[in-house]
Order: C-alpha cells, then structure tokens, then sequence
C-alpha cells in the first residue's frame, strides 16, 4: 500500500482543523424571560438626525436584564452600522453599562452583532430577532418583534490561539521527519 507523506499531512490537518474553537457563552434568552424589538428605518428630513435607522432591544425578566440602543445607523446593501450605540447589560456575574461597540445589523437574517469590553476580556454580543409587525409613520417606517436567540461570548485570546498555532507547526515538523525516515516505495 503506497502511502504518500503529503497524504498523511493532508490527513493530520484536515483532522486539527475540524476541532472547534470553543468560548465562554451566555444564553440571554432562557425560558421564562421576555424580549422585545423596535426598529426604525428613516427617510428624509429625519436621516439628517437619526441616520437611516434607529434601533432599541431588550431582554428582561430571565436572570438577564439587557437593553441596546442603536443610533445614526447607515444602511449599504443589507447592512446597517451604527455610529451611536449605549448597552447596558445585567446579569449573574457581568454587568456592563456603555458603547457596543461595531455594532451592526443584516436585515437579510434580522441578526444585530457588536462587541463590549469589561476589564481585559472582548464580549461578542448576537442577537437574532422576528419582526413580525411594522407600521408606516409617512417620515419613518417602525417595525416591532421579538428575539429568537441572545448570547454573548468571549472568543479565545491572542496568546492562546499563538500557542495553538505553534503547536500545530511542532507536530508537522515532527510528522514530516518521522515519515522521511520510511523508505520509499517504487511501484
């Protein structure tokens, strides 16, 4: 049986690459809580004031209490990025009053995404919401609903992922010389 080393190289990768990447995550919404969603969509003259779109969310009553207010959003495509955020988050063990940062919204899937920081650690907030109510105001558009999934998470550190990175080199290295030592076969 002709065994090639790019072969087992191959093989080692695509098996250390298909390990998942896991990080702390919050679930928001837990049974028993409550969320609401209110999304405005601006057209002129109010954009001079609130940008394209405004938008509020929160979550309450689950053992997290949240709310994210969104201002001066500017749409391009399906994607809206606010240049004015507040988010203000209570819960078991984090609590959090400020910017959320990066914060934007793809109205294809209904997913607002942004990143808060406490201490030294990077929070990746994601809420997924169901608008399934609007109602035109002739000035704006507002659109209300629920969310279907919150959370936040951490993602691995910097150093963390260098290590990983070094390792993954160490084993290749040591795999490469192990097969050199096999003689080769000529078929």
């Amino acid at each position: 049986m002709k065994l090639s080393r790019f072969a087992v190289l191959q093989a080692v990768l695509a098996f250390v690459m298909s390990v998942p990447a896991f990080a702390d995550s919050i679930n928001l919404i837990p049974s028993g809580s409550e969320s609401g969603v209110e999304y405005y969509s601006y057209s002129f003259p109010l954009t001079q004031y609130y940008g394209t779109t405004l938008l509020y969310t929160a979550i309450c009553c689950g053992g997290w209490d949240t709310s994210v207010h969104l201002e001066v959003g500017s749409t391009v495509g399906l994607i809206t990025t606010f240049s004015s955020s507040y988010f203000q988050l209570h819960g078991v063990n984090l609590y959090y009053v400020g910017a959320l940062n990066n914060a934007a919204f793809n109205s294809a899937t209904d997913t607002l995404t942004g990143t808060f920081v406490v201490g030294k650690t990077t929070y990746h907030l994601t809420e997924v919401f169901v608008l399934d109510s609007s109602q035109n105001y002739g000035d704006f558009t507002a659109q209300y609903g629920t969310m279907s999934k919150g959370s936040i998470s951490t993602g691995p550190e910097p150093g963390t992922l260098a290590l990983f990175g070094t390792g993954i080199v160490g084993m290749a290295e040591v795999i490469r010389k192990k097969l050199s030592i096999l003689p080769r076969c000529n078929g």
